[in-house]
């Protein structure tokens, strides 16, 4: 019964297929002729391999005139960072001519020629005495002079003097550095360095920085160049 069916089904089909048909326009056409003229309608089966592909793929269509003008991209700006530069704890450096010393006043001058390179240690006293003097009047404590440390600070002058540059040294301390070219001789150096310290705030903060306890200067030089160091420290 089943195969009946299946052999009525079939003959229906290959009929239709087959049998003549007239269009809406009067025109007659078989079905088979519609179906083999209209391949959108037809299925499409995936192309095995790239001569299958040619054979079955269609011509893409033509670009419109928008679509063939060229699209310009904006330019890519690259990414700028800044740095900062490090601060450091110790004062800024400087530059001075002292002022001559007033007419009266001590010498400081060491007992040799002063032409010769010396490290002064009555001018470094003399200095460190002003800065005592300078804390006693901002109503500060007193630092005592710590022989070490005036060494360590007089070998950095020297240091500084015979090598030819002026930049602060690696000790452990809080620093002051200062050189000069003096016309006036040692007797003005130890006023010169102090004044020019006391009016920069980096090196003045140093100077009165009240838990400051001990410290020590070392000025070094050949009767018209300079360098002087002062250093301080909390601990003594």
């Amino acid at each position: 019964m089943s195969l009946l069916k299946l052999l009525f089904a079939s003959l229906l089909l290959a009929t239709a297929y087959a049998f003549p048909c007239r269009t809406m326009s009067g025109d007659i056409i078989y079905p088979y002729t519609y179906f083999k003229s209209d391949p959108m309608r037809r299925g499409r089966r995936s192309p095995r391999s790239s001569a299958d592909a040619e054979a079955t793929s269609e011509p893409e269509p033509a670009l419109s005139p928008e679509e063939m003008t060229p699209v310009t991209m904006p330019p890519t700006t690259a990414a700028t960072t800044t740095t900062k530069a490090p601060t450091t704890t110790k004062a800024t450096t400087t530059m001075t001519e002292p002022e001559p010393q007033p007419s009266g006043s001590s010498p400081m001058m060491p007992p040799n020629d002063s032409s010769k390179k010396e490290i002064c240690i009555p001018c470094a006293k003399d200095n460190f005495r002003k800065v005592n003097a300078y804390r006693a009047s901002r109503g500060l404590s007193q630092l005592t002079w710590n022989d070490k440390m005036a060494a360590e600070a007089a070998a950095h002058s020297k240091d500084m003097f015979e090598r030819n540059y002026f930049e602060h040294s690696d000790l452990p301390y809080w620093e002051n550095i200062a050189w000069a070219l003096n016309r006036y001789g040692w007797n003005s150096v130890s006023e010169g360095f102090f004044e020019q310290w006391r009016k920069s705030s980096g090196h003045d903060k140093n100077m009165r920085t009240p838990t400051h306890k001990c410290g020590g200067v070392g000025i070094y030089g050949d009767g018209s160049k300079f360098y002087g160091t002062q250093v301080f420290s909390n601990r003594c």
